[in-house]
């Protein structure tokens, strides 16, 4: 008889929405089908497919993505205003947990459940871009007080997590923040400022520029004919490729060492 590793996903992923046809595209159709794979942000499958794939060969696998395009990991007023259909992490969070109370997960008494959160990019994105229309750097103390909220906001979720799952879930993983400054859609002002920010090859250019957010539709946007030879599909999210070695090489092999995931894929 199969394991049965039951993978929870509560998660927000900047690069990538949900493993099949995305809340985001489920609520308001974006993003735009003409343009992105089945809902995803991304040219083909994305990380969350790649993962349940691999697992699925030789176990029996239950994911539930509750990731939503343009969430943030603290209540914003940019999603709240402009998408008001996009689920915060709180929300997220509260979701899982019905679905839990609910019986919808995990299926099997022996199940694995491991909550994955991946969430905060989202902040940072904004108020970057909040910084690019004042054509100045956030001042110290707004970048502590942002910094500072994401963390209190992303341990929040751990604890109600923790508490509404009780033996249910004995690990909850938190990943670590996204490298925004790597993404094509950094104003450049910006992108010199990281002084710890590794040595890097210049980056291919993405393969199009989206003209404005995701969660709208622009008519016109024609991608270019090798996205997989780039690290980015559109301005702000990385090609299928990327998401693929992401899942198989860094992701799954951690989690892994971790003893979280069975070792035999």
């Amino acid at each position: 008889m199969r394991s049965l590793y039951l993978v929870a996903l509560a998660i927000l992923l900047m690069l990538s929405s949900a493993a099949a046809r995305s809340n985001t595209f489920r609520a308001a159709g974006v993003p735009d089908p003409s343009v992105y794979y089945k809902g995803r942000f991304t040219n083909n499958l994305n990380w969350v497919d790649y993962l349940n794939e691999t697992l699925a060969r030789k176990h029996e696998v239950q994911v539930r993505n509750y990731a939503w395009g343009g969430a943030s990991a603290c209540l914003s007023n940019v999603s709240t205003i402009l998408f008001p259909y996009v689920k915060d992490l709180a929300e997220q969070v509260e979701d899982l947990l019905a679905d839990v109370k609910a019986g919808l997960l995990p299926k099997r008494r022996n199940a694995k459940l491991l909550p994955i959160i991946w969430i905060g990019t989202n902040d940072v994105q904004f108020a970057l871009a909040a910084a690019a229309r004042l054509g100045a750097l956030p001042t110290p103390g707004a970048i502590g007080a942002l910094i500072g909220s994401i963390v209190t906001c992303r341990l929040e979720a751990v604890k109600t997590l923790a508490a509404g799952l009780g033996a249910a879930a004995r690990d909850i993983v938190l990943m670590p923040m996204v490298p925004l400054y790597t993404a094509p859609a950094v104003p450049d002002f910006l992108k010199p400022q990281p002084p710890a920010a590794p040595p890097q090859d210049a980056p291919s250019p993405p393969c199009f520029i989206y003209p404005s957010s995701t969660l709208t539709i622009t008519p016109g946007v024609v991608p270019c004919k090798d996205p997989n030879d780039r690290a980015f599909y559109d301005n702000l999210h990385v090609s299928t490729r990327f998401h693929e070695w992401f899942a198989t090489q860094g992701l799954l092999p951690r989690l892994q060492q971790l003893r979280l995931l069975p070792t035999a894929v």
